[in-house]
């Protein structure tokens, strides 16, 4: 897929290059221009959204964030390349036009903000704060740019939304770093580096065209060059997203510790938003007061549901913690109680360097020693092994993660005795370290009963054949005593 997209996008760009080259800032090549750079985002919209279905826990709400923020800035281009090639004039300050343009900011802060902890997309935490970001962001763009819109001289306006776009463009561009220095995992940050690196561009030239229109009052037409400063980065999330996968390494294996410091900063995050709305409120007139008003009520009811959210999570989490550590607990009563009750001898012992971690009393009363004399130890200094040669290929096979099952090995007593044990070892892991689970079987006495049994089983042969030799042999000396016989009769 990402050929077909590189070369849709080097299509793009062609036609762009050829537009600038034979129809410049013409009407014409304003809405080629203008229709190349939609094109250039629902493509990249596109892309999001197939991304978000590759996508695991918070990348299934990361993606369509983002393509949302393309889509909505495409539906404001639209408007822009109607007034521009049709009214020939550009948008009034009043349009809805200049409030959609500058949204996109919104849902790019929504997607970077959200908690990589989570899983669900269900979840309704990331709506509640994109309700928020949008009644701060709303009142803002009332207070900051459209009222005094409506005061002051058409510079003002431009400056005032110079600044709102700049603002949202370094708030962008400073979150998105602040996630790559605390990724924890080198997929999470790229996925980072390359919001970084459609965003840092895109950012680049409104910057370039703010400074042109305010400082030195050069209106940028649409047409030129300087057009591939939106077409480009939204081709770079094209390509971006269309190569996008959640490799083995993208999520956290485990959960850092959360500090108190930053359990504080979290839940106090809650709080600032509707703090934010009051102050804005504030400094609204008259004539905006049931709007703000309204506007801070729903902003106090998102904080009040959010923190409830929280809680109701957090509580959920512990729970299921407490459910996982009285299930863990009760495995390892089960495990403890079959591990020292077992007849057979058990050990646990470290994968590298076979040090003792735990033994029974079976495994300890069979070398003849105290559970205490082994913990902490390795066989070598024990000088368990009374054929050494037998614990190299051994631990080698473990090592390899292989078992070993049903393995005669001689061990040594501590009082000087070889006996002779049947072990079973298999590689385990045992809180987050390599281990060996060994089960030892005494066949001693079996092997010496055997060697009895065998040893009477030949003497039992060799009577069996001394007797049958003895008989053929009676049986010639009974006819040779016939033969003898019949010949002193016969005299």
């Amino acid at each position: 897929m990402s050929r077909k997209v590189l070369l849709a996008a080097a299509a793009i760009v062609a036609l762009h290059l050829i537009q600038e080259v034979f129809l410049g800032i013409s009407p014409s090549g304003a809405f080629i221009a203008n229709s190349l750079q939609i094109i250039a985002a629902l493509f990249a919209a596109g892309m999001c959204l197939v991304a978000a279905l590759r996508g695991k826990g918070f990348t299934r709400l990361f993606w369509p964030l983002v393509g949302a923020s393309l889509a909505i800035w495409s539906v404001a281009n639209l408007g822009w390349l109607y007034y521009e090639s049709f009214v020939h004039i550009e948008p009034p300050r009043d349009s809805i036009v200049h409030f959609l343009v500058d949204t996109r900011s919104l849902f790019l802060v929504m997607a970077l903000i959200l908690d990589q902890k989570e899983t669900s997309e269900s979840d309704v935490g990331p709506f509640l704060d994109l309700a928020q970001l949008s009644i701060i962001y709303a009142l803002i763009y009332i207070g900051w740019y459209h009222v005094p819109s409506l005061i002051h001289n058409n510079r003002v306006s431009i400056l005032r939304s110079a600044e709102i776009e700049l603002g949202e463009d370094f708030a962008v561009l400073g979150l998105a770093v602040a996630q790559v220095l605390r990724a924890r995992t080198p997929g999470l940050r790229r996925l980072y580096l390359g919001f970084i690196a459609f965003f840092a561009p895109l950012a680049a030239g409104a910057a370039f065209t703010s400074y042109r229109e305010v400082e030195l009052n050069i209106i940028t037409p649409t047409g030129t060059l300087l057009d591939l400063f939106w077409t480009v980065p939204y081709l770079i999330v094209a390509i971006w997203a269309a190569d996008w996968r959640p490799g083995p390494d993208f999520y956290p294996t485990a959960l850092a510790p959360k500090s108190f410091p930053m359990t504080v900063f979290e839940n106090s995050v809650f709080a600032l938003a509707p703090l934010v709305v009051l102050f804005q409120v504030a400094e609204l007139g008259a004539p905006w007061r049931r709007l703000s008003f309204s506007l801070a009520g729903v902003s106090i009811f998102c904080f009040g549901l959010r923190l409830a959210v929280s809680q109701f999570r957090e509580s959920r989490s512990a729970l299921s913690a407490h459910k996982a550590d009285l299930e863990r607990l009760e495995a390892e009563s089960k495990f403890r109680t079959a591990f020292e009750a077992n007849p057979e001898g058990i050990t646990i012992s470290t994968l590298e360097g076979d040090y003792c971690l735990e033994v029974n009393e079976a495994f300890a009363a069979l070398l003849g020693y105290r559970p205490q004399e082994l913990i902490g130890k390795t066989t070598l200094e024990l000088g368990i092994w009374a054929d050494k040669a037998q614990s190299e290929p051994f631990h080698r096979k473990l090592r390899h993660g292989e078992g070993v099952t049903d393995v005669e090995v001689r061990f040594r007593t501590k009082s000087g005795d070889d006996r002779l044990l049947m072990v079973s070892a298999h590689p385990v892991r045992l809180q987050g370290r390599e281990c060996v689970l060994s089960i030892f079987k005494d066949v001693t006495e079996r092997r010496l009963f055997e060697k009895r049994m065998n040893q009477a089983q030949k003497m039992e042969a060799v009577g069996r054949l001394a007797g049958g030799v003895a008989h053929d042999f009676n049986n010639l000396l009974m006819i040779a005593s016939a033969n003898l016989e019949l010949g002193d009769v016969e005299r």
